[in-house]
């Protein structure tokens, strides 16, 4: 079951938004059973997210939903062995399908939009959709994944 949890450190991010219109508080869904310290911790990385990729809040009255949910890495994953990754979040934003804000040529009406963010010894976040890159500032291409620093997410332990 998935219950929703607001990340207050969104409300700040949902201001960012362009003008005309009302503002949107975005709330992320997280399955019901993640602790509270890891709650923490995927608002803190959120913050974070949207601090990199500020089209995100100025879009947000685009997004329809948004979930977060958190991965304990294998030694011998991918973001393990490429990034030094233990523990990862993933946050999922799905786009409206009538999106207005969001410049046309992102194409990114109706996709879903995946972000992981990892600490580690490069701490940072990956996007491998063009419209996941593009609302964060990424050159498209055609790469399985593109990476971002941002130093402040080793906070994900």
């Amino acid at each position: 079951m998935i219950r929703h949890y607001w990340l207050f450190a969104l409300l700040a991010m949902a201001a960012c938004s362009d003008s005309g219109g009302s503002q949107k508080t975005l709330k992320i869904q997280v399955e019901q059973t993640v602790s509270e310290s890891d709650k923490d911790m995927i608002g803190r990385a959120a913050d974070a997210l949207f601090r990199h990729c500020p089209d995100l809040g100025r879009y947000v009255n685009d997004i329809e939903s948004a979930e977060a949910a958190i991965t304990n890495l294998a030694a011998h994953s991918y973001q393990a062995e490429k990034y030094g990754w233990t523990r990862m979040i993933t946050i999922e934003i799905k786009i409206k399908q009538d999106a207005s804000r969001i410049p046309a040529e992102y194409r990114a009406w109706g996709h879903t939009l995946r972000y992981q963010l990892g600490g580690g010894s490069s701490p940072g976040l990956t996007a491998n959709k063009d419209q996941a890159r593009l609302l964060c500032g990424l050159a498209p291409g055609n790469d399985t994944d593109a990476f971002a620093s941002i130093p402040v997410l080793t906070l994900i332990k």
